[in-house]
């Protein structure tokens, strides 16, 4: 169980990708509850990796104790599951708000900041960030552009260098950080569709599709544990008894 909260805060910080400190100050102008998103999604990650490192230390200092009898490690073991024990159920409550936020606030600060959203890559950190973000998770503004344009709200709609682009290079199919910028009045920009661009993919769904489900595991693996946790120590002196 250790290894598999372990690989779980592994994947998750994988799945940053490789611009997550670019888009970073756009995650840490969200807030869910009273954290942060960037900063809670760096701590998640590296709490699942700290606690399946922690769990598979504990599981063997258990296994060490039981198979050797040695009653002090059984004793350290069984104060340390109790910590442990009540440690997780306070996380998984967060958890449980952590979802709650994520699907009723997140949306709404998000239309917001796309609101600021000027397109300059370089003068505005908000603007690179949400460039790096279409880049990272492929995606287009907050919602699908096909129901509805986003940007037509935001700063860089007004912007007379726009031209007659309906969307930023950012969200054309196939562009790194570099040709992004040169994509303003080409086919992609101006008359985006499915095949040349991400304008069926908002923003704020691939987040949720990435996060959500890892919080739903990191759930299930915290109850998983504290149940396999219960059973271990009983067993544990049982036999040593």
């Amino acid at each position: 169980m250790g290894v598999a909260i372990l690989v779980g805060g592994i994947v998750m910080t994988q799945k940053g990708g490789a611009y997550f400190d670019q888009y970073m100050p756009l995650l840490e102008e969200i807030t869910i509850g009273s954290f942060k998103l960037g900063s809670l999604v760096k701590a998640l990650a590296g709490l699942g990796i700290s606690l399946g490192l922690f769990a598979i230390v504990v599981s063997i200092m258990g296994i060490v104790g039981a198979w050797c009898k040695m009653r002090i490690l059984l004793v350290l073991y069984g104060v340390v599951i109790i910590l442990i024990f009540i440690i997780e159920l306070v996380a998984l409550g967060g958890w449980f708000q952590f979802k709650q936020d994520l699907v009723g606030n997140m949306k709404n600060q998000m239309l917001t900041l796309l609101q600021r959203y000027d397109g300059q890559n370089r003068a505005n950190p908000l603007s690179r960030a949400w460039n790096y973000l279409f880049l990272t998770f492929h995606c287009c503004g907050v919602n699908p552009i096909v129901y509805g344009n986003d940007f037509v709200s935001s700063l860089w709609w007004f912007n007379p260098l726009r031209g007659a682009s309906v969307i930023p290079g950012h969200c054309c199919i196939g562009v790194d950080q570099t040709t992004a910028e040169f994509q303003t009045n080409q086919v992609c920009t101006v008359q985006p569709n499915n095949f040349n661009s991400y304008i069926q993919r908002g923003c704020y769904d691939e987040l949720t599709n990435i996060f959500g489900p890892y919080s739903s595991t990191f759930i299930a693996l915290g109850v998983v544990l504290v149940v396999i946790e219960v059973n271990i120590t009983f067993l544990i002196y049982f036999v040593h008894s």
